[in-house]
């Protein structure tokens, strides 16, 4: 269990040194997770017992045999290893917990340390952003130029410690911090008034970093509330859960109209760059205080922000190879060879520079065909299965408010991979393993108690 606690306590620092060949896909929370591995592997041969696989790990088993077919006919042998090595290790975190977590109290004490790691993050950021307006620089917050505000630039919070690349996956991460410290505020509370107070201000403080993170995640935020407000049948939830909803829907449909608007209008392109960098990488900076730069033009014709531009792309990808895609982690490259060598465009336009699809279903049924996409959906299916079959469960009663949280999480994620790539958020697949550890401790297996405290050695 320290082992693991320790991964949860490293995962939001995400930005290291690049090493060769897998550039910065190896973070420090990987140390952890071996020691974890290792632990489980030897309790599992010292107790002669099986691994728990439940039906999500069988699914992401032939999700990543079906990535190794795609990875085996890819345009890019070597590029698809990397990310195949990467499916890999999400299915193995995920296999990790199931056999990590062995009994309720430790279950409980995982979400709570994920809870208290994820509200110091947030509680960084938030001040990161008050002492940036006052004038005072912390490594707490990151200047961004905003493509509306071009004279007025603002502070996001997007790093903590220089932890996160962007400000999505700033949002990314709070996300599940968000919906657990609800479902600790709004589920029993043993521990007195006191503790629930606690849980609710750390909902107040997530909610606060989200909003200075300037991320379209609150569709998926919106979303995940809707899903929470479900199990209570009280006037109020019903009518917060039709605002929700409402909300919800425009927040959606703005976001799309956003993206059609910068196709056929908006763009940035630097003219004036701090230092010399190839015509097609001349789109964005961070902006600082003492950088150099000088000018921002905004031109009509050039749209490398505009994820309609990918969209197209990898829809233009899918069609020439349906079946296995172009293969895992080979859309950037192609894109990029494709401009450049080919002159392609997408809609009379083009995307500066090697970008990620920014959609995991889009970008999977460029990379790993119908084969890859189906079985995303296979895991997914499964997924849903598992957790109505744990709602369902007597043994699992006493944690519903708790589960729904990680459920109503997900589920918001999931609507959230349109715009953002799920394959490769560790939180994400730490969370699904947490939803498959309750399912095995809901539903364990005939002659293993569920309360077995010998297997707790496993988790250091």
């Amino acid at each position: 269990m320290n082992w693991l606690i320790l991964y949860i306590g490293l995962l939001p620092l995400m930005v290291v040194r690049d090493l060769p060949i897998v550039a910065g896909k190896i973070q420090l929370s990987e140390a952890a997770f071996l020691v974890a591995l290792i632990a489980v592997a030897r309790e599992l041969l010292r107790r002669r017992s099986p691994p728990r696989l439940t039906p999500v790990g069988y699914g992401l088993a032939l999700f990543v045999g079906v990535s190794a077919l795609s990875a085996a006919v890819s345009l890019n042998v070597r590029v698809s290893l990397v990310e195949l090595m990467a499916y890999g290790y999400l299915a193995a975190l995920y296999l990790t917990l199931v056999n990590a977590v062995r009994t309720w109290p430790q279950w409980l004490r995982l979400l709570e340390c994920w809870v208290i790691v994820s509200s110091v993050v947030a509680l960084l950021g938030v001040l990161g952003m008050l002492l940036a307006f006052v004038g005072v620089a912390t490594p707490f917050a990151t200047r961004w130029e905003h493509l509306f505000l071009i004279k007025h630039p603002f502070w996001a919070a997007s790093s903590t410690f220089v932890a996160f690349p962007t400000p999505a996956m700033v949002y990314g991460y709070l996300h599940v911090g968000t919906l657990l410290a609800l479902g600790f505020a709004c589920g029993p509370a043993p521990a007195g008034p006191r503790r629930r107070l606690w849980y609710g201000m750390a909902v107040g403080i997530h909610l606060a970093a989200i909003l200075c993170s300037y991320s379209r995640g609150w569709v998926a935020l919106l979303l995940s509330t809707l899903v929470f407000l479900w199990q209570f049948r009280s006037r109020v939830a019903v009518a917060l859960s039709h605002a929700v909803w409402v909300a919800f829907l425009m927040t959606a449909v703005s976001n799309e109209l956003l993206a059609l608007y910068n196709v056929g209008h908006t763009s940035i392109v630097i003219r004036d760059a701090p230092a010399p960098q190839p015509e097609d990488r001349r789109y964005f900076d961070y902006l600082e205080a003492d950088s150099p730069l000088k000018q921002v033009q905004v031109n009509l014709t050039y749209a490398p922000f505009s994820r309609m531009l990918l969209r197209r792309a990898a829809l233009a990808m899918f069609r020439e190879r349906p079946w296995l895609g172009v293969g895992p982690g080979n859309f950037p490259q192609e894109l990029h060879r494709r401009q450049r060598d080919e002159g392609a465009t997408w809609g009379g336009l083009h995307v500066a520079g090697p970008w990620d699809p920014h959609s995991t279903y889009l970008g999977l049924l460029a990379e790993g065909g119908l084969a890859g996409f189906g079985a995303l959906l296979g895991v997914l299916g499964l997924a849903w299965w598992q957790w109505i079959q744990v709602l369902r469960a007597p043994g699992a009663a006493a944690h519903r408010c708790l589960l729904w949280a990680l459920l109503s999480s997900l589920v918001g994620y999931a609507a959230f991979g349109w715009y953002d790539d799920l394959l490769t958020k560790r939180w994400v697949w730490f969370a699904m393993g947490l939803g498959g550890a309750a399912f095995a401790l809901a539903r364990p297996r005939v002659g293993q108690p569920i309360g077995d405290a010998a297997s707790s050695s496993a988790m250091g």
